[in-house]
């Protein structure tokens, strides 16, 4: 059981260490990156607020009896790559990553524990939906209403602190000097 639990948290650092990787080859500019994960955030709202009030709910919104073939799906829509890319920004691949958090530190405090949150959460879902119902058994109850939630409200502080920053207030005034918004 151990040894099945490592090497899913291997699996999962593989796939997103290759998703990073892939937003490298892609070689975005700091603005563009930047604007980027802005549109990942709001794409993953937008996601959330299409979602069926009781869509998780049922008899028990809890794991693993709320937890169908839809959740997985659903789960698996939810984009975390540019999130992802802002914690492996390390030194020698991703100098553009590395400047986009020190911008958002510096324009837009404490946004990191929010982006953190998101990831992890986000990413947890996608775990618990590739486990087994016998698996999921072996859980405490998750309650995936709450945990969307928690989510959807990290997701707004982000949105709310990218869209204050001067960053973005540049780049919206740009914008609506060339009629795009």
């Amino acid at each position: 059981m151990i040894k099945e639990a490592i090497e899913t948290g291997l699996a999962v650092f593989d796939r997103l260490y290759a998703e990073v990787r892939a937003i490298r080859k892609r070689k975005l500019s700091e603005d563009n990156f930047l604007r980027a994960y802005y549109l990942e955030v709001k794409g993953n709202l937008e996601l959330l607020s299409l979602l069926k009030d009781d869509a998780f709910k049922g008899a028990n919104p809890m794991l693993p009896a709320g937890a169908g073939p839809g959740f997985a799906s659903f789960t698996g829509r939810l984009q975390t790559q540019l999130a992802a890319a802002l914690f492996f920004a390390e030194k020698g691949g991703g100098l553009r990553q590395r400047n986009a958090v020190r911008r958002l530190r510096r324009e837009c405090p404490g946004i990191l524990k929010p982006i953190a949150f998101t990831l992890v959460k986000i990413e947890l879902l996608k775990r618990l939906a590739e486990f087994t119902p016998e698996e999921r058994a072996l859980f405490h109850g998750v309650n995936l209403t709450s945990r969307l939630d928690h989510i959807e409200e990290r997701l707004k502080e982000i949105v709310t602190s990218l869209s204050t920053s001067p960053f973005f207030k540049k780049f919206m005034s740009a914008s609506e000097a060339q009629g795009a918004m």
